[in-house]
């Protein structure tokens, strides 16, 4: 192509990708003006006041320093379980373990600090501990898959299943004061609890900025290290990777327990940030809603920190609409899952399209991931040039 052809093109893409950036904004507006129709129907079958209900929704999370302290502290685990998920989407592998490392994470940083004499800076060994646990957690149904072939859905569901039955039984049988009548362990000394900033009456956990750089760190993991762009490339294409030379058992494992890493340390952060203490139920599902995250962003870690927040968003008026309004707990979760349908089912399709196109070679060859210059290399030698 030359010059002139080139200059001719690039206008009439540009111009196309602002008429389906307007399109996709029309019907994302439509969209959700219909969730809010269908949302207010709902609240008006089940609440005394729907007008009310709907407000509490909305604005709930503002309506006190405490409550917005709440939903800047469920946003931060929300990264830290949608970094999780993202990290192991991105290698191809499909894994619902986050859940169930979440709890391996929170117990392994809660026994720690209960059983360690008191010092400043010991949270930091529960997280460290939590990583770990949650680390060797996802090495499991990493290994299992990359040398045994197994289906890893089906592993790290069941390893749920283990994390959350274990968890019950190690704290009833180890950790249960005498006193208490339910599953749940003592609260930890103060030097275990994580830090955190207050701003007037706000109170910002060290969580918030921690679980944001650690998003920016899976980000340039996955974009710009030799690690990342193999685990990209066998996401994208396995027979591409083999013949390239790439070890692809080794990113197989290794993605699912870095997930793995991530999402330990959400149970530390959960652990020592929010509950000070081990009860079960502690995860409130935040491991199934990362996966919902990180499908929100096409598992694009930058994008993460906005989608949680948005998220937490929801989850937190909707917990204030339940306790102001006496809505049931089934219709808030409907409502969730509706809202969040709605935002997804025409927001990103033109987005996703238009960047999948600019990665994907003129000459049909298989798309190459990772960093540009990586990708720009891997290119030449397949081409010639």
């Amino acid at each position: 192509m030359s010059a002139s052809e080139t200059i001719a093109v690039v206008p009439r893409q540009s111009g196309a990708w602002r008429r389906a950036v307007l399109r996709g904004g029309g019907r994302l507006a439509a969209t959700v003006a219909l969730a809010i129709i269908v949302i207010f129907v709902l609240l008006a079958m089940s609440a005394d006041d729907p007008a009310a209900a709907l407000g509490s929704l909305l604005s709930g999370p503002f309506t006190s320093s405490f409550r917005t302290g709440q939903w800047l502290s469920d946003s931060a685990n929300l990264m830290l379980s949608g970094a999780a998920v993202a990290m192991v989407f991105r290698a191809g592998q499909f894994s619902l373990g986050a859940e169930g490392q979440i709890l391996v994470g929170a117990l392994a940083a809660g026994a720690a600090v209960l059983h360690l004499p008191s010092f400043p800076g010991v949270f930091v060994v529960g997280l460290t501990l939590g990583a770990l646990a949650g680390f060797l957690f996802g090495l499991v149904p990493g290994l299992m898959k990359a040398y045994g072939g197994s289906d890893e859905i089906v592993s790290t569901l069941m390893l749920n299943y283990v994390a959350t039955y274990g968890f019950a039984l190690l704290i009833n049988r180890y950790l249960q004061p005498a006193s208490a009548g339910y599953p749940v362990s003592d609260f930890f000394d103060p030097a275990a609890f994580l830090p955190s900033l207050r701003i007037g009456q706000l109170t910002i956990g060290l969580a918030l900025p921690f679980a944001i750089g650690c998003c920016v760190a899976v980000w340039y993991l996955i974009n710009w290290t030799k690690t990342g762009f193999e685990m990209g490339a066998v996401g994208a294409s396995v027979p591409f990777a083999q013949a390239t030379g790439m070890r692809v058992r080794r990113s197989v494992w290794l993605s699912m327990a870095l997930s793995g890493l991530i999402a330990g340390l959400a149970g530390a952060v959960i652990a020592e940030g929010s509950t000070h203490r081990l009860i079960v139920g502690l995860s409130a599902n935040i491991g199934f809603d990362g996966i919902l995250v990180a499908l929100l962003t096409a598992n694009r870690p930058l994008l993460i920190p906005l989608a949680a927040v948005a998220y937490g968003y929801i989850r937190t008026g909707g917990d204030i609409a339940q306790l102001s309004s006496g809505i049931p707990r089934e219709v808030i979760t409907t409502l969730q899952g509706f809202l969040i349908l709605a935002v997804t089912a025409r927001a990103p399709l033109a987005w996703i399209r238009h960047r999948a196109g600019r990665r994907r070679p003129a000459h049909g060859g298989p798309v190459i991931p990772g960093p540009a210059p990586l990708r720009a290399a891997a290119s030449s030698q397949r081409t010639g040039s």
